[in-house]
């Protein structure tokens, strides 16, 4: 294998490059920067093209910095403060809430979206996602998860309920989403049974089974659920690709180049962008467990030290100013 690879990425305003992209990412609107229209109050998620509510009685969020009252604007809104992840929306759920009396509900929200084609029996799928911790709310929750379906989901329950699925892909248990400031990567894989069209994000479990940690971010009055005794995460950038499509960009006459070497590697690998700002690198094995996160990098040059790690084959996920690259790497 050669020593160093040479990735040729495709120009963002190349016509070309936004039609691979839609087939590289099986998720329509994957950063809902797409709109029906600009959303100016709470439970618009449906206002995001591909999006929808799959339980009645559940609302879920947009946020968009076309809003301009404030109260689903970004990066500023009701339930806290956070730039989008890539562009200038995301959406917002609950995956946890109490009542002041300290009665525990299973009320849940749900964003329930939608795929450029049905997935392939056998094949297997790598699946990432990012959340933000709305920082106005007093609890935090690590239960959040996706589930893929074959048909699209409208479901009722009397008063407040979870969704009665099973989620292929749920955060492990050891990722914590306690952050606030930022976001942070869920990623795993699946393997499709053919047939899924479309995808739920939520927190899937009941409140008996869900591990919720008190913060007392705030002490704002809130209506609805006094004091905030929720949580609640922004969601930003889905990508759902074919585990063997992370390394099949094309060539095209629109060149930007980024080396990554050596490939196999030892403990240190060295990442160089030509053209673009090297902002975060994230290495995950094959288990679609993160081993290596580090964010905020603003570079073009960039050296992990990845020393520890077993060795095998790894993706090396590199998201800079302008696109993400997704790599094949194997430690020696």
């Amino acid at each position: 294998m050669k020593n160093i690879i040479l990735i040729t990425l495709l120009s963002l305003s190349s016509p070309f490059w936004r039609g691979a992209y839609a087939q590289y990412n099986l998720v329509v609107n994957p950063s809902f920067e797409d709109t029906v229209s600009c959303p100016n109050s709470y439970y618009q998620v449906t206002r995001a093209v591909g999006w929808n509510i799959p339980l009645f009685f559940s609302t879920a969020d947009y946020l968009n910095s076309c809003n301009t009252i404030g109260n689903v604007d970004i990066p500023k809104n009701f339930f806290g403060y956070e730039l989008a992840h890539t562009g200038n929306a995301y959406a917002g759920v609950i995956t946890y809430a109490v009542f002041q009396n300290g009665q525990i509900l299973n009320y849940r929200e749900y964003i329930q979206g939608t795929l450029t084609d049905s997935l392939t029996a056998g094949v297997n799928y790598f699946v990432r996602w990012y959340v933000s911790a709305g920082d106005s709310c007093n609890y935090v929750c690590n239960n959040i998860g996706i589930y893929f379906s074959q048909n699209e989901i409208h479901d009722t329950c009397p008063t407040m309920c979870n969704l009665q699925y099973l989620p292929q892909i749920e955060n492990p248990s050891t990722n914590n989403l306690n952050s606030r400031n930022g976001w942070t990567e869920i990623s795993g894989f699946y393997t499709a049974i053919g047939g899924e069209k479309y995808i739920i994000i939520g927190n899937f479990r009941d409140t008996t089974n869900t591990i919720a940690t008190y913060t007392g971010w705030s002490s704002i009055p809130d209506s609805i659920f006094p004091n905030r005794e929720y949580s609640y995460y922004y969601v930003d950038d889905i990508l759902i690709t074919p585990h063997d499509s992370l390394t099949s960009i094309k060539e095209s006459e629109y060149p930007v180049s980024l080396t990554i070497t050596p490939n196999p590697f030892y403990g240190l690998i060295y990442i160089e962008s030509k053209n673009y700002l090297i902002e975060d690198v994230s290495l995950i094995d094959v288990f679609g467990r993160s081993v290596f996160r580090k964010n905020n990098i603003k570079k073009r040059k960039e050296e992990i030290n990845v020393l520890e790690i077993p060795k095998g084959l790894y993706f090396l996920n590199i998201k800079t100013n302008k696109t993400i690259i997704n790599h094949k790497v194997i430690k020696n």
